[in-house]
């Protein structure tokens, strides 16, 4: 359970903030991040890889998160916080003892939400960190006076006593201004 949670707060933590290119015309005016958002939408899909040197296992995860009622501020100080709560739902998708695709679903209801951290932006990437995760990318897809996307692709390789886990993921958020 540690484990999710350190991933799902690298995940919460990671769809608020991206970094941007140095190119000037996809550029983003940071005064338009200023500000306090509401999170209306967000999904995550994980693929995860265990390896040891007789075999590898893979699994694929759809979260989807349903009653959002989450607010991050992004401060002109460059700091930020991320207040609220919301459900996850987790489908996770492996073979079964069969040899056919599988699913078993994971919901977590309620899951407070109470973090704060630094962010920049450079082009077209908002980058976040905090000091229980790593500094993390996002792509800043769409922000206008009223509405902020951000895309994300993460990557993470852990090897400890010889088994190999990596997960990848990649996710959308949507805010509107509060």
């Amino acid at each position: 359970m540690k484990k999710i949670n350190s991933i799902f707060c690298l995940f919460i933590f990671a769809c608020l903030f991206s970094s941007c290119t140095d190119d000037a015309e996809n550029s983003i005016d940071s005064a338009l991040l200023v500000g306090e958002w509401k999170n209306t939408f967000q999904e995550v899909r994980t693929t995860t890889t265990v390896m040891d040197s007789d075999m590898a296992v893979d699994t694929e995860s759809l979260n989807a998160y349903e009653n959002i009622n989450i607010t991050t501020r992004f401060n002109s100080d460059k700091t930020m916080e991320v207040v609220g709560t919301t459900d996850i739902i987790n489908r996770t998708y492996f073979e079964g003892l069969n040899g056919e695709l599988d699913s078993i679903d994971f919901n977590l209801t309620n899951v407070a939400i109470d973090q704060t951290g630094t962010w920049s932006l450079n082009g077209n990437q908002l980058t976040l960190s905090n000091e229980s995760a790593a500094a993390q990318a996002l792509d800043v897809t769409s922000l206008t006076e009223n509405e902020l996307i951000l895309d994300f692709n993460l990557s993470q390789e852990v090897t400890s006593s010889g088994i190999t886990q990596k997960v990848t993921a990649q996710g959308r958020i949507k805010y509107s201004r509060e």
